[in-house]
């Protein structure tokens, strides 16, 4: 009983510094949701929404590109987290090329079927030991270990912050190592049927919960320059999940007037001007 009492009193000490997914899977059910990949967990900070609409309860649930694009998996992990009597939330789902593409030569391969997503049962458990014993995939020790080296921090509505080095040849080169990157992958992906399907009933499935918004987040030019060649009439291919929603924001016009940690994502000294003008027009689409 004393080694159990023991074990359980050391993963409580996991926290947002453990890794970047654990503080989503110990909260509890929410009522509004951000999703989408890692582009928006670091992107858009929930705490911002709310102060700008007045709100308290929009909650960051965006993951990895490798967890969660828009498919059965991430589908019914965002079930498993809203809070059944929700109809009132407001959702804004993040969208672009990769969240909706799978590999050229498999249709029928999801990578996230191979990650804890699929595979953990409880996504609003404190602490969360199910996946602390089997999904963690670092040191037990690291759980203290990170909360003095860890360069990201979880905080408690899902944002996730980044901290690296911001000098120019530092980013530069986290720059040109993601365009790289992607251009790679998108000889590799082709935008999926499926995918998209599973967009469409995920957005369905939150307008019974409430309003939804469908939100293209910015990126630097370069990398914007590898999207637009991978499918250059993007906004047409999520046409019938814009007509469903209750808007679509597409920031991308604004690409050159953020920086980024390495071309992918927001620096988070950004991070809340794009939150502020997410909320600023999700207000102005309410008039």
């Amino acid at each position: 009983m004393m080694i159990f009492v023991s074990v359980y009193v050391f993963y409580m000490q996991a926290d947002g510094f453990t890794d970047p997914f654990y503080n989503r899977l110990v909260s509890k059910k929410q009522t509004s949701l951000i999703i989408g990949t890692s582009r928006s967990a670091q992107g858009v900070d929930p705490q911002v929404l709310n102060a700008f609409l007045n709100r308290n309860d929009i909650y960051n649930y965006s993951f990895t590109l490798g967890h969660s694009p828009y498919g059965e998996v991430y589908f019914e992990s965002i079930k498993k987290k809203i809070n059944e009597d929700s109809d009132e939330g407001i959702f804004i789902v993040t969208v672009d090329p990769w969240s909706i593409s799978v590999n050229i030569n498999n249709n029928e391969y999801f990578q996230e079927e191979d990650r804890f997503l699929n595979k953990i049962h409880f996504v609003n458990q404190y602490p969360n030991l199910e996946y602390l014993l089997f999904y963690f995939n670092q040191k037990n020790i690291d759980i203290l270990y990170n909360k003095k080296k860890s360069k990201t921090y979880l905080d408690n509505r899902g944002w996730l912050q980044v901290n690296l080095k911001w000098d120019s040849v530092s980013m530069n080169k986290r720059l040109n190592e993601k365009v790289f990157n992607y251009t790679e992958l998108s000889s590799e992906l082709k935008v999926s049927n499926i995918r998209l399907n599973w967009l469409f009933k995920t957005v369905e499935y939150l307008k019974s919960k409430g309003s939804v918004y469908i939100v293209r987040l910015p990126v630097h030019p370069m990398l914007f320059k590898v999207e637009e060649k991978y499918d250059s009439n993007f906004q047409s291919t999520i046409d019938n999940v814009i007509k469903l929603s209750d808007g679509y924001y597409d920031m991308s016009f604004m690409n050159e007037f953020y920086k980024y940690n390495d071309g992918n994502h927001l620096n988070k000294y950004y991070v809340p001007d794009v939150s502020a003008k997410i909320a600023n027009w999700i207000n102005s689409q309410k008039k």
